[in-house]
């Protein structure tokens, strides 16, 4: 049997196992936005944000994002540093039937568009900042690419 070192250095109220529940990522934040809607969820610099308004922000995304022609089963490249844009358009794209490719925002254009050409993604959603290396990477290929435009994440957020 293996032995686990780390746990020697869990204080002494920090289970050494626990059981994960069999549920998906987005019934959880559901979950957390019906039974906690006042909870903080999201805190970025000044910006905070409860389970409820993230949920919202999530499900306004999810909406958009399908009548620009998002479907279940899509792929989506996220370049985003860990910032309120990533969370809600990672749980819009799941809420929405997608899935997430998580494209590390510091790679370079070569690795990035080495992720693209193995991935294929439908989608890529990422910053300003991104927006020729999400070009470059995704040629060739039929990506559609989604900027942040704005610093306050809507759905007019976005822009093709």
């Amino acid at each position: 049997m293996r032995t686990k070192p780390w746990l020697a250095w869990y204080p002494d109220d920090v289970e050494h196992e626990i059981e994960i529940p069999k549920k998906s990522l987005f019934s959880m934040l559901e979950e957390s936005a019906f039974n906690s809607p006042e909870k903080e969820a999201v805190i970025e610099e000044d910006v905070r944000w409860t389970y409820g308004t993230l949920y919202q922000k999530v499900i306004d995304l999810a909406d958009s994002l399908q009548k620009l022609g998002f479907k279940e089963g899509d792929r989506a490249a996220l370049l985003f540093l860990n910032t309120k844009e990533y969370i809600v358009t990672y749980f819009a794209v799941l809420y929405a039937g997608g899935t997430v490719i998580q494209v590390n925002p510091l790679y370079t254009s070569a690795e990035t568009t080495g992720i693209f050409k193995d991935a294929e993604p439908e989608w890529a959603f990422g910053t300003v900042d991104q927006e020729i290396k999400m070009a470059e990477a995704s040629a060739g290929l039929r990506t559609k690419c989604i900027i942040s435009k704005k610093a306050q994440l809507v759905s007019e957020a976005w822009s093709i």
